[in-house]
């Protein structure tokens, strides 16, 4: 059948058609469905053994798969059948791990083999490759491409390779550090609290000298008598002041004191380097 096949295509590209479709519709006419059908299982029956030859075994499995098909010659479909089978068996597999910066395992990954798109996410399947040294180039987002040449052997099963991203999305932002109270406040509201209370105490002690002058001298009382009164309430205004501004300044030094440095405790809960047994060197 073979031979048959091989004297129609030698037929063909010497452009005596009429010769090569006859010599072969002469064996094969049982199982031939349509001219167009004839015509796709010789060209497919060719080129598989083209591509095959070249080493595209992805390319000669594709051409394979036409010539199998029930509208084909019984007799073709049988030497395509037989080549489908060692093709597959020749036909190397990868299966590609990924995982970023930190360690983690991503799945979204973009992954091209000399420019031609094979996956858009990583699924655990394999992913077959013509044997041979190929360009692979895998993108995650939010970190650098990674480019690899690597070497297929033929009939290399599910093999495994890895790649690491250089960077990925940050680990969450540790919780930030205490504010401890700074001592100037604590100072400040101290000194606000005991000038409030110099306050009310003059300004108690001066309402209650102005009434015992009432009471005993006035409208006589002389001039000694009222400075002491005057005195004790202007220290009495002072100590209002003062204590109005040294609460005012130990709330703004509190409010926008500065957070403290967290203690390093957090890198020993970072997880650590593992060996990573399935990453392969290129």
């Amino acid at each position: 059948m073979e031979a048959v096949l091989q004297v129609t295509l030698r037929a063909r590209r010497r452009g005596h058609w009429a010769v090569g479709a006859c010599l072969c519709a002469s064996v094969l006419a049982p199982s031939l469905a349509t001219a167009d059908d004839f015509e796709r299982c010789v060209s497919a029956f060719e080129q598989a053994q083209v591509e095959r030859k070249k080493g595209g075994l992805l390319k000669a499995r594709l051409e394979l798969m036409i010539c199998v098909q029930p509208t084909c010659p019984i007799a073709a479909r049988q030497d395509c059948t037989r080549w489908l089978d060692e093709v597959d068996a020749a036909l190397p597999t990868v299966v590609i791990e990924a995982r970023d910066a930190h360690g983690r395992e991503v799945r979204d990954v973009r992954v091209l083999v000399d420019s031609g798109l094979v996956a858009t996410h990583l699924d655990g399947k394999a992913i077959s490759v013509d044997p041979g040294t190929h360009s692979f180039h895998f993108e995650l987002a939010g970190a650098s491409p990674v480019d690899q040449q690597i070497v297929i052997r033929e009939g290399q099963k599910n093999r495994q390779l890895g790649v690491r991203f250089d960077r990925g999305p940050a680990p969450s932002a540790p919780s930030a550090g205490p504010r401890p109270v700074p001592p100037l406040a604590i100072v400040l509201a101290g000194v606000g609290v005991a000038s409030l209370g110099a306050f009310a105490v003059f300004g108690a002690k001066s309402l209650a000298d102005e009434d015992k002058l009432e009471t005993e001298c006035a409208p006589d009382c002389s001039p000694e008598d009222a400075d002491p009164i005057a005195t004790e309430r202007i220290v009495a205004d002072v100590c209002l002041g003062v204590g109005i501004a040294a609460l005012v300044g130990a709330a703004i030094v509190f409010l926008s004191r500065p957070t403290r440095p967290s203690e390093p405790t957090a890198r020993a809960a970072q997880p650590r380097a593992m060996p990573v047994p399935w990453r392969v060197t290129f």
